[in-house]
């Protein structure tokens, strides 16, 4: 894994702990952290995964309806 002169891993986790600790729908959250996992598995950059993850809590958060089209291979 690649070092970055900022803290992407550390805001990646609380990031992460946000979407888990949110009062978002369950099935969003469910989605998000599915598509998370989807993302490390491809290799994205911490930056790019930490940017996501925090731009679809907020709209799960903001909307307050269930997400679809969030592809993931199943």
């Amino acid at each position: 894994m690649r070092e970055y002169i900022h803290p992407y891993k550390h805001n990646l986790e609380k990031e992460i702990q946000r979407v888990k600790d949110s009062k978002m729908l369950a099935s969003n959250k469910q989605l998000i952290l599915k598509f998370y996992k989807h993302n490390m598995a491809q290799e994205l950059s911490l930056p790019r995964m930490e940017r996501q993850t925090s731009v679809l809590r907020k709209v799960a958060e903001w909307q307050k309806k269930v997400f679809t089209g969030l592809c993931c291979p199943k």
